[in-house]
């Protein structure tokens, strides 16, 4: 299939979503074949620029088997030929239907960083042999009932998104989207380059989300990286 790819090649990393729906559509939009990798189920969707569409089942599930993601990246090279970039979708509500129901509904503060660290080391291993790539982490964060387990879960990530920044330049960029907000000695803490968007009714958080990844995964490499939006 990827052969046939003259377009940029993306994986989506996460549990299907309005979020992720509209993440695919805007990449799908410019060009780009897109791969949809299902945190819960293992499957993976493929939907080419030419409008094709194929489904696969992937077996040896396990989130915290630390040959998944190694396995996971594999067959997605296998289908694809290439991943240019990598966008995780990391969920971090407890209340969330398809996360209830999941397999890896313990733990989830140790869910979304492993998950995130495991897939973003195992997709660079494969760039550091070719021509690098991009990595865009979204953590859907700031609900009134999630509290402390949200910002700690977007802390955890935003943190990892900072440090693989700077261990994988100049291979690799890697930035953060947050909604909602982080704890200000955080803020501090990062310092630049933090970007902060306001969403309102003409640009909902989903549509600037979508809009942000295209604007990353697209980018001159090395033109962004290290970055984090925060989205309030």
């Amino acid at each position: 299939m990827s052969s046939k790819s003259e377009g940029p090649v993306f994986v989506i990393a996460g549990l299907s979503s309005a979020l992720t729906e509209s993440i695919e559509n805007a990449l799908q939009e410019t060009g780009s074949t897109v791969a949809t990798l299902s945190v819960a189920s293992g499957q993976i969707a493929v939907r080419s620029h030419a409008q094709q569409s194929a489904n696969f089942a992937t077996s040896g599930y396990g989130v915290r088997d630390p040959s998944y993601a190694g396995r996971q990246v594999a067959r997605l090279l296998q289908l694809l030929g290439r991943i240019d970039g990598l966008v995780n979708v990391i969920p971090t509500s407890n209340n969330d239907d398809d996360l209830r129901t999941s397999r890896i509904a313990t733990d989830p503060i140790g869910r979304d960083f492993y998950w995130v660290l495991q897939l973003s080391n195992a997709v660079f291993a494969s760039w550091m042999r070719s021509n690098g790539g991009s990595i865009t982490n979204v953590i859907g964060i700031g609900e009134e009932d999630e509290g402390s387990r949200a910002t700690l879960a977007g802390a955890l990530v935003v943190m990892l998104s900072r440090e693989l920044s700077l261990e994988a330049a100049p291979v690799v960029d890697v930035n953060a989207i947050v909604v909602g907000g982080l704890d200000p000695a955080l803020e501090l803490l990062l310092g630049d380059p933090v970007r902060r968007v306001t969403a309102d009714a003409a640009a909902t958080p989903v549509q600037i989300i979508a809009s942000l990844v295209v604007e990353f995964q697209l980018a001159e490499r090395g033109s962004h990286t290290g970055e984090v939006v925060i989205i309030t």
